[in-house]
């Protein structure tokens, strides 16, 4: 892209030199990377050993000859389930003179519907009783939680375990019984990369309850990771380092820090983020912290043009509904950003800005036996205060006082012959012109393929993407390398290395400028690539994206490769 000495066209590359839209960008690509990513299924350990009268369905009633009209049916003890719901299963008895076959048949189905439900150690049952005008009398026994024993661990401890990854799930003593709440729980201690959870089912000292045995193992929480990519912007550097360093458990409650650094040839950028529970719902508090300092190169080194900026962000994320495989989160969050661009030889790159942002947002999350849903919806409201203000309000008119929808929707489907297809859209509307921190911005390996990153920038705007991944066959199961004479490392490789096909497309525009809409502002691409997660040493994307229709510059290239690579050392 040219760029002339009167800066004609520094509108059109404010994303590509502004360091809080670059730190801006490369947090869009990691939301983007987690949203699509495959998620490998969790190895879920139950060992039940309740004893058979509590884990199977029983008829404690003898099947007996005696018939009678049924006029009415009375429940006892169901709290889960209505009784006008428990009725139906008695709607075509009614009225008609049955035995206790066809009642005991009706009672079945009402415990194997507690069943799947989840409440395995529920069912229903006649008590001893005289059937006095018709109506009988069922019992419902909804199966408690009785003790729930928690191993030590060296690094995590107990009470939080129980408080924050136990009973956020509704596994409680004394509360009923539901083994999806339980599934959720060993998910969640799972998810965690330093913990493993087992757990095994006893019956309870106390009659009707199930007592729950949870042994969890833990390893030092610390983190420490490297990447490379080619995914830094042109006047910046393409080729970009990465380094994480990380805590996943500091004091042994679940805080978590992380911290982040990033540099290109023109970029050097540093983060640092602190979380904690609040409370054992799963409520969270977040503190994060980001500073920028970039050096534009390329065409525009003769410019001198340098900036940074810094940005703090303080974020309450709140449970709203989480069951079985439905989870339902909203968040607030509060941004705090400054951003400096300057030029010693043109002052038309020279540009500053404070932004206060307030931003609401829900996230929902829903895995199913095919696949799993993901989206998002977020509000973003430019804050006029607190020292928001644009030092150059001749820069198109850019504001810092706005009103910004996002949302997406992501889908990632089971495919036959074990593969998968990833569908993604995502949007972007503002009746303001925005700052470029606040704008989409398209192209790169996380958006449209085939484009440079970031080309496209505009304050609305939507991307979609379509990409199906399949194993790559005759891979062996695993290789092994040698570590020590005594040892080896095996590393598995089926089903660990994916082809993937894709087609990307995106549009952006910006608001209040005198430029036309165009094909310019539209871009879409095909191409192939190689996914591939060797554990956590090694993790690699690679594609090759051909883009389509009309050349929107001089520096679009007919394909374009993407990589990007990660490993986890510790």
């Amino acid at each position: 892209m040219e760029v002339n000495a009167a800066g004609n066209n520094v509108i059109e590359i404010k994303t590509q030199i502004d360091p809080a839209a670059i730190d801006a960008y490369s947090k869009q690509q990691t939301r983007v990377y987690e949203q699509t990513k495959n998620k490998e299924k969790q190895d879920i350990q139950i060992k039940n050993e309740l004893e058979p009268e509590n884990n199977q369905v029983q008829d404690i009633t003898e099947k007996s000859g005696i018939q009678f009209e049924l006029k009415g049916v009375e429940f006892i003890g169901n709290t889960i389930i209505s009784s006008e719901f428990l009725n139906k299963y008695f709607e075509s008895l009614i009225g008609k003179v049955v035995g206790f076959n066809e009642i005991l048949d009706a009672i079945s189905n009402i415990t194997q519907n507690y069943r799947q439900m989840g409440y395995i150690t529920s069912k229903a049952y006649i008590p001893p009783q005289k059937i006095t005008d018709g109506i009988i009398k069922i019992n419902i026994l909804e199966g408690k939680i009785g003790q729930i024993e928690i191993n030590d661990t060296k690094w995590t401890k107990t009470s939080y375990i129980k408080n924050n990854l136990v009973k956020s799930t509704g596994i409680e003593e004394s509360k009923i019984f539901n083994v999806n709440n339980l599934k959720t729980t060993i998910n969640n201690i799972n998810t965690a990369e330093y913990l493993k959870g087992k757990v095994t089912l006893k019956s309870g000292n106390i009659p009707e309850t199930t007592d729950i045995i949870l042994n969890v193992e833990d390893r030092f929480p610390f983190d420490f990771g490297t990447s490379f990519s080619n995914q830094g912007k042109e006047y910046t550097g393409i080729k970009r380092f990465g380094i994480n360093l990380g805590d996943q458990n500091i004091t042994g409650f679940g805080d978590n820090l992380n911290n982040n650094l990033n540099f290109s040839k023109g970029l050097f950028g540093v983060s640092t983020s602190y979380s904690i529970p609040l409370g054992s719902k799963g409520a969270k508090l977040q503190f994060d912290y980001s500073h920028s300092y970039v050096k534009i190169g390329n065409e525009l080194k003769s410019q001198k043009i340098s900036g940074k900026s810094n940005e703090f962000n303080s974020k309450i994320s709140i449970p709203i509904y989480r069951k079985k495989n439905l989870i339902l989160n909203s968040d607030i969050d509060f941004d705090m950003l400054s951003s400096k661009t300057e030029s010693p030889i043109n002052s038309a790159y020279n540009n500053k800005y404070e932004l206060r942002a307030l931003r609401t947002g829900l996230d929902l999350q829903n895995e199913d036996n095919t696949g799993r849903w993901g989206s998002s919806l977020t509000v973003s409201t430019g804050l006029p205060f607190l020292g928001a203000k644009t030092l150059k309000e001749d820069y198109s008119d850019a504001t810092s006082k706005f009103v910004k929808f996002e949302g997406n929707i992501t889908r990632i489907q089971l495919l036959p012959l074990n593969s998968y297809g990833i569908f993604r859209i995502s949007g972007q509307y503002s009746h303001s012109h925005l700052l470029s921190s606040e704008q989409m911005q398209a192209g790169g390996m996380y958006s449209v393929r085939g484009f440079r990153e970031g080309v496209l920038a505009g304050d609305v705007g939507y991307n979609i993407t379509l990409e199906a991944r399949k194993p790559v066959p005759y891979l062996p199961k695993y290789i092994s390398i040698p570590y020590r004479k005594d040892k080896v490392i095996k590393i598995p490789l089926k089903n660990r290395i994916y082809f993937s096909v894709f087609y990307d497309q995106a549009l952006t525009r910006e608001l209040k400028q005198n430029v036309s809409y165009n094909y310019k502002n539209f871009m879409q691409s095909v191409g192939a690539g190689l996914n591939i997660s060797l554990a956590k040493y090694l993790n690699a994307n690679i594609y090759i994206g051909v883009p389509l229709g009309k050349q929107r510059d001089d520096g679009q290239n007919s394909a374009r490769v993407h990589f990007g690579i990660s490993s986890d050392l510790i």
